[in-house]
């Protein structure tokens, strides 16, 4: 397991798709409103992989102030919820 905190093109499409896969896809809810405009090449997220090529769980952080950053757009791959993977993202940061 690796937690990868990164605005890198690869760690942004893997948030990405998991947030296509569970916000869009599962959920429903439209991709104009899941991707908006705090979605930008500098944004960071957090990535948990259980291997390479298998990302779990993301978040995007939201810089607030200096030092402070909120939590949005958490989401974990549904064959893993009720795993405590989302909770270890959460934690790490």
């Amino acid at each position: 397991m690796k937690i990868i905190f990164s605005a890198s093109p690869a760690n942004r499409a893997a948030a990405y798709a998991l947030r296509q896969a569970v916000f869009v896809e599962e959920r429903g809810i439209s991709a104009d409103v899941e991707f908006d405009v705090k979605d930008t090449d500098q944004r960071e997220y957090a990535v948990l992989y259980l291997q390479p090529d298998l990302p779990i769980t993301t978040l995007r952080l939201e810089p607030q102030a200096d030092h402070v950053m909120r939590f949005g757009r958490v989401c974990t791959r549904k064959a893993y919820r009720r795993s405590w993977l989302g909770s270890s993202i959460i934690d790490s940061g």
